[in-house]
């Protein structure tokens, strides 16, 4: 499995690599922006991306509108980070091909793991 990690902070983004590497039997790779996940997508060819929504300069809808203009990436599953989960609906991202959204503030190594899996398996199902 490869997880594509869509994340602008470097010390956050390391933390989640490691909590993912102990959990699951994965490569991942990290991106700190939408355009240098775009670029990286593929050659990597993740089988799911985990994206910050807020990033830098661009929000993470960019990049989310961006794979649905591809072939080959509208049926990328996407689970959605963010400390802004209230103001977020799966509902109206699933279109998207987001198949979670988990809080950052509430988020633990066994759920994020499941949630990855879980996505991964309904992406290629």
């Amino acid at each position: 499995m490869r997880i594509l990690l869509v994340e602008d902070d470097p010390w956050y983004a390391e933390s989640l690599c490691s909590t993912i590497r102990n959990e699951l039997d994965c490569e991942i790779n990290t991106a700190r922006s939408a355009g240098a996940a775009v670029a990286m997508i593929d050659s990597f060819q993740p089988n799911a991306i985990i994206l910050d929504i807020m990033l830098g300069e661009q929000n993470g809808l960019v990049l989310l509108n961006e794979l649905q203009s591809y072939i080959d990436t509208r049926s990328l599953p996407i689970i959605i980070l963010s400390l802004n989960t209230d103001k977020l609906d799966l509902d109206d991202l699933c279109q998207f091909g987001v198949r979670a959204i988990l809080d950052k503030a509430t988020i633990t190594p066994d759920s994020l793991a499941t949630t990855i899996t879980d996505a991964v398996g309904a992406g290629s199902g």
